[in-house]
């Protein structure tokens, strides 16, 4: 009953807004079941190849390269020194500025001289010829770099492109690399990190101090993935099989007890910690339906992405400068995020199944994206956590997100983590998606199913599709346009208030597709369905919680209580 009353709500938002069955909900070629159990069984997912035969999408290409290798092996007992182009499977023509890695021992070796060279391989191409097994070794992040809130030149990060080639890394782990890591010095000139194992001290930069306003609090800042930053770098055609990072806090007490030291996971994700200036992925895989990954205790993370700062100012990249675009395409997220558990006190905030948060940007692209991951947090999205900025074209088409979210509010050295209550969102596409004046402002959504069902204990806006989603460019001539969204997860909120900015209480919103809706473009049109449960302490709504502003045409279909 439940299956006919999900389709035939498909088919007439289909019929309303002219689009085909496929982009209303109801896909001809990918099932999703119930095991008996009731547990969720991954579609299989098909291709049709050259030949025009169905072909079974593979990851695993050739064959695997073992890590057997040190630190030490791979350059990292001196650090600030690169070790020039030869070395055994790795090839380099600074003419043609291409890179070539064919071993695992050489994939470790190029990590090092990305941080030692100083200019990040800017305009090289690199190209993976080998699957990589890191042994679950310690791995020291390809562009190991952190951010500030201005712009920063990120001297060691990755600024190529990284060419995959269709290849895997396996058993990637964060493990000994979270073991070995410790710190030195007390203030931000002299804060360094040191990562002393197999039988190496190795010494990196002075890292970011981002304390609270009162100096209880000092926040040492640094960032983990694959990739731990890049500038202006392009990433395609990679998959990483498995990624685990479980993190307790490493905290430092001064003697009377007044101010502590937390050394912070900022920004972690499978394939990219922090993005700086433009970043391109595509095509990449992060995790498998049959293994478990999983981040914990990280700030903001992420399957893909976990923070994408996207000013370029000279050679700075950060919050300042000329905003650039952030795309990302027919990529797919396996990994889990963070958890509910009151002894890792580090782990809450921004969680997106591809990107968690994007902040100085002319442009965001995220086209045929999907995540299966569950995701913990306070700002939470199946695609992305959320992003805010002035005058940003906003792109979304063939998103779908298959896994659970669960909002809620951690807590950080008995501090609440997040800026309060009105800014706690989450969605199965988006958990806040915000963008005001100057033009150009453009906002387009099209095809994008959420599956997961959502649950809030401290949310000011909920929805399958979007938590908050506000465009305001006041415009005439702008167009903003949701088409075919759905949302097929059941959707609640517990709370019925949250705390505004003054203190008082506001009633929390929770609504089958999009919690609350803001518009102020005359020619937008909106036609979202929903056949999931909707069920909240505050405000309720079977499709959209709260809207306001000006639309063209507005299409609402809830399923559910037909």
């Amino acid at each position: 009953m439940v299956g006919k009353i999900k389709k035939t709500a498909a088919a007439l938002l289909a019929a309303l807004t002219c689009l085909p069955l496929a982009a209303c909900g109801i896909s001809t070629t990918e099932e999703v079941v119930k095991s008996a159990a009731g547990e969720s069984v991954l579609p299989i997912v098909e291709t049709v190849g050259e030949s025009g035969a169905t072909e079974q999408a593979e990851n695993r290409v050739g064959e695997i390269s073992v890590w057997t290798g040190s630190l030490s092996d791979a350059g990292w007992n001196d650090p600030s020194t690169a070790g020039g182009n030869t070395y055994d499977g790795f090839a380099v023509d600074d003419a043609a500025k291409t890179v070539t890695i064919s071993s695992a021992d050489a994939l470790a070796y190029f990590a090092h001289e990305v941080y030692a060279r100083g200019d990040g391989f800017a305009d090289y191409t690199v190209t993976l010829e080998c699957d990589v097994d890191l042994n679950n070794r310690l791995w020291i992040p390809i562009g190991f770099d952190h951010r500030k809130q201005a712009g920063k030149s990120l001297p060691h990060a990755f600024k190529g492109t990284f060419d995959g080639n269709g290849h895997t890394i396996y058993n990637f782990s964060a493990e000994k690399f979270l073991n070995a890591i410790t710190s030195t010095g007390t203030t931000e000139s002299a804060y360094k990190y040191a990562i002393e194992a197999d039988g190496v001290s190795v010494e990196l930069y002075s890292a970011y101090d981002n304390s609270n306003n009162d100096a209880t609090f000092h926040f040492y800042e640094f960032h983990y993935g694959f990739f731990g930053a890049t500038g202006n770098a392009t990433v395609k055609n990679l998959n990483i099989d498995t990624f685990n990072f479980n993190y307790k806090d490493i905290w430092d007490e001064a003697a009377d007890g007044s101010a502590k030291k937390l050394l912070l996971p900022d920004s972690v994700a499978a394939l990219i910690g922090f993005a700086g200036g433009q970043i391109t992925v595509e095509n990449c895989t992060v995790g498998n339906p049959d293994a478990d990954s999983r981040i914990v205790g990280a700030d903001t993370a992420s399957g893909l992405i976990g923070r994408a700062y996207s000013g370029v100012d000279g050679n700075a990249f950060g919050t300042s400068g000329n905003k650039m675009p952030v795309i990302i395409e027919d990529c797919t997220s396996y990994v889990n995020l963070g958890c509910k558990d009151e002894s890792v006190t580090s782990d809450g905030n921004k969680k997106g199944g591809i990107l968690a948060y994007a902040y100085w940007i002319d442009e965001i692209q995220l086209i045929n994206c999907k995540n299966y991951g569950d995701i913990y947090g306070t700002y939470i999205g199946g695609m992305i956590s959320y992003t805010q900025d002035g005058g940003v074209r906003m792109t979304f088409d063939g998103c779908e997100n298959y896994g659970n979210l669960y909002q809620y509010v951690q807590i950080i050295g008995g501090v609440t983590s997040g800026f309060g209550g009105v800014s706690h969102y989450a969605g199965g596409i988006a958990g806040r998606l915000y963008s005001h004046s100057p033009s150009p402002v453009s906002f387009s959504m099209t095809d994008c199913i959420n599956y997961g069902n959502i649950v809030c204990d401290t949310a000011y806006a909920a929805g399958g599709i979007c938590g908050k989603l506000y465009m305001n460019a006041n415009s005439a001539t702008v167009k903003n346009v949701i088409k075919g969204c759905f949302n097929y997860g059941d959707i609640t909120v517990n709370n019925a208030t949250v705390k505004d900015t003054g203190g008082k209480d506001v009633s929390s919103i929770c609504g089958g597709a999009i919690g609350e809706l803001t518009f102020n473009d005359a020619k937008s049109v909106v036609g979202v369905g929903n056949v999931g449960k909707v069920a909240g302490g505050g405000t309720v709504n079977g499709c959209v919680g709260t809207s306001s502003g000006k639309f063209t045409t507005l299409y609402l279909i809830n399923g559910y209580e037909l």
